[in-house]
């Protein structure tokens, strides 16, 4: 007789959760823009292995979230800019899962335009 047990641990529990946290994003950017979904799905890709690999993703993936996509859907920023940023940091993550190029992708997202500098 073959038991499993995975669903049991602390882990799968956890990653139930973030997977559906993720879906409940992806609804609610879908009546905004189905482009904005896509690219909250994409984010699924930040995720991957075990060990420090897995955390580093997984923190990077918290990060957009805090920072770029909860803001996005509370309409902290235009929908076709929301899109692009989640993009942005996304690749960003995945060209550097140190964090060092989301960081600055993050830096150049937050700060002013150039326009409105020139302004003041």
């Amino acid at each position: 007789m073959y038991f499993c047990f995975r669903p049991r641990s602390f882990r799968y529990q956890e990653e139930q959760r973030e997977i559906e946290n993720w879906l409940r994003l992806i609804a609610r950017a879908a009546p905004l823009s189905a482009e904005l979904a896509v690219e909250i799905a994409e984010c699924a890709r930040l995720i991957k292995g075990y060990g420090d690999t897995h955390k580093r993703g997984s923190d990077n993936y918290r990060v957009i979230v805090s920072q770029v996509i909860e803001p996005a859907l509370a309409g902290q920023m235009p929908v076709r800019q929301a899109a692009d940023a989640i993009a942005s940091a996304r690749t960003a993550a995945l060209l550097d899962p140190e964090g060092e190029a989301l960081s600055k992708c993050l830096d150049a997202l937050s700060a002013p335009p150039a326009h409105a500098i020139a302004a003041e």
